[in-house]
């Protein structure tokens, strides 16, 4: 198994940039113990130095990357990059970083690929610089492919599979086309293989090592999509991924490491939004590569999941300025008022793109449009107005594009055999987010057909919330059928949070948990749903507040 570790390692290593192994660079030293404090994929270049961290033992190092895929450093090239070697060596990092104003650091010159003899004594000339002691730095090293290989292998060993089956579905997830959307399940089968649930005796630092480690595997994994550049499906593996670590997140510290990856989701939902503002993408226009008609809704459906990546950052408050926030809240806005509800799978996205309305119009006019869509789907499940009742959230756009256009064996068949007349989903928590607001009259209206549907969900253990897998014979799904009830029954229902209490640990990751239910629906339980509504919104009742 160590061979096809280190064979899978080594090809991916061979392959990337350095944008693109900074993140798993990242990981990895955290995985090693070190402190990292500063970045420069989230914060401007620090004199010459891409990352700066503190080993175990509190000595400051600073790195400077370079990317060499599959080739050397050459004396040529070391010369050139001599002039950033020596601001690496001789500017200190800001007092910021430092323990003292005479703190010397550790200078690290980082790259995947070989390093000539050559070139290695171009690097010692500037290394002899350390030697003075008015020299920022107090040492030089250089970390090439060889050492840096054996780093990461020894890492992710700590967390590979060791089952055939969870080193094939590894593989394959890394075979796949980075075009590609990935499937959410099927990352999710990836991440329990690697790191499964800690065992009741486990000790603190091996619950630590097992999460850093699966967050390192979860950036090598991401290989495909990062050479397509296909920032929507790196900000969908960061985020399951991230949701994931935080079944091991019962510490402080674990916490933090979660917290730091889970930035990364972010980074890539800018570099999306940045893709989408200089090709001048417009979700209110739809575009097509062939047929207009046949195209409609795929590339409808395409201009949603970039309004759920633009709510994500207005949520997190994480625009980097204004052009960004004000297209992001472009996008959020057009997404929203004219929302495409294929099935229920859309809904719980089409509810975060709601609360991020709440952050951009303070006006009432997104709330009276929230609710006329719930009443919009209330009628589809009852066949109103001549609309077809809505597939259920376990169903994909591909199995509901298939199912209604009657072409088998392109998703998941099972649609064709299931009804979903008077069945409905998520309307329990759209309705209660409507009363904490105080529509009662809205309410009182929405209430007749409402309490003509089966309003489902599943019941299932708090800890099944992080994982994405559909799993047979874990818990049950619950129906509820309603005639009557009080307005102050229903505020009390609104405003309990027992439900959702679970997740108070992780409060501080509201967005992100918000994210992870556009993404997977079926966890869009009523009691996180009104949890996330508590935190990311004000509203006239809440938790505390007694309705009167």
């Amino acid at each position: 198994m160590t061979s096809v570790v280190e064979r899978l390692i080594e090809s991916w290593l061979d392959s990337q940039t350095e944008r693109r192994y900074q993140p798993a660079f990242i990981q990895l030293l955290v995985s090693e113990g070190w402190t990292v404090l500063h970045n420069t994929r989230h914060s401007p270049i620090e004199l010459g130095k891409d990352v700066i961290a503190r080993d175990p033992a509190g000595v400051l190092h600073c790195f400077q990357l370079k990317g060499n895929p599959g080739t050397r450093v050459t004396k040529s090239e070391a010369q050139t990059l001599l002039p950033q070697v020596i601001e690496l060596i001789e500017l200190a990092p800001s007092d910021f970083y430092r323990t003292s104003f005479d703190e010397r650091h550790v200078a690290v010159f980082v790259t995947n690929g070989t390093i000539d003899e050559e070139a290695e004594v171009v690097f010692a000339k500037a290394a002899a610089r350390t030697a003075k002691e008015t020299c920022a730095a107090s040492s030089f090293e250089l970390l090439g492919r060889g050492e840096l290989l054996a780093r990461f292998v020894k890492a992710a060993g700590q967390v590979w599979p060791t089952t055939v089956e969870g080193t094939r579905q590894l593989l394959n997830l890394m075979a796949q086309d980075g075009r590609s959307l990935p499937d959410a399940k099927v990352i999710a089968e990836v991440l329990v293989a690697t790191a499964p649930l800690p065992a009741a005796g486990a000790s603190q630092p091996e619950r630590s090592a097992h999460l850093n480690a699966m967050l390192l595997v979860a950036e090598i994994a991401k290989a495909p999509w990062y050479a397509a550049s296909n920032h929507y499906a790196l900000y969908l593996i960061t985020v399951l991924a991230a949701m994931h670590g935080l079944r091991f997140a019962d510490q402080p510290a674990r916490a933090t490491a979660v917290a730091h990856y889970a930035s990364l989701a972010l980074e890539h939902a800018h570099d999306l939004l940045t893709e989408a503002r200089a090709v001048g993408f417009n979700p209110a226009k739809v575009w097509s590569e062939q047929d207009t008609l046949s195209e409609f809704d795929i590339m409808w459906e395409r201009g949603r999941l970039i309004g759920d990546v633009a709510a994500t950052l207005l949520l997190a408050e994480a625009t980097t300025d204004g052009g960004e926030r004000r297209y992001a809240a472009d996008v959020v806005r057009k997404t929203f008022e004219a929302p495409m509800f294929w099935g229920f799978a859309p809904v719980p996205a089409y509810i975060v793109r709601w609360w991020a309305m709440a952050r951009i119009d303070p006006t009432r006019g997104p709330d009276r449009m929230f609710a006329q869509a719930l009443g919009a789907i209330i009628d589809a499940s009852l066949g109103r107005a001549g609309r077809e009742p809505l597939a259920g959230p376990y169903y994909g756009f591909v199995d509901v594009w298939a199912w209604m256009n009657e072409i088998r064996y392109v998703g998941d068949d099972g649609i064709f055999d299931d009804n979903f007349s008077r069945r409905a989903w998520f309307t329990r928590a759209m309705l209660q987010m409507i009363a904490k607001r105080n529509w009662k009259q809205t309410s009182k209206s929405l209430w007749p057909p409402y309490s003509r549907v089966v309003h489902e969900e599943p019941d299932l253990p708090a800890a099944m919330f992080f994982d994405a897998r559909l799993v047979r014979g874990e818990g049950r799904l619950r129906s509820y059928t309603y005639q009557r009830k009080e307005w102050v029954e229903l505020i009390a229902e609104a405003v309990d949070e027992t439900e959702g209490a679970f997740l108070e640990p992780h409060r501080d990751l509201a967005w992100l948990i918000a994210a992870y239910v556009a993404l997977v629906p079926y966890r869009a339980w009523t009691g996180v749903l009104m949890w996330l509504d508590h935190r990311l919104n004000q509203t006239w009742y809440a938790p505390g507040r007694v309705a009167v």
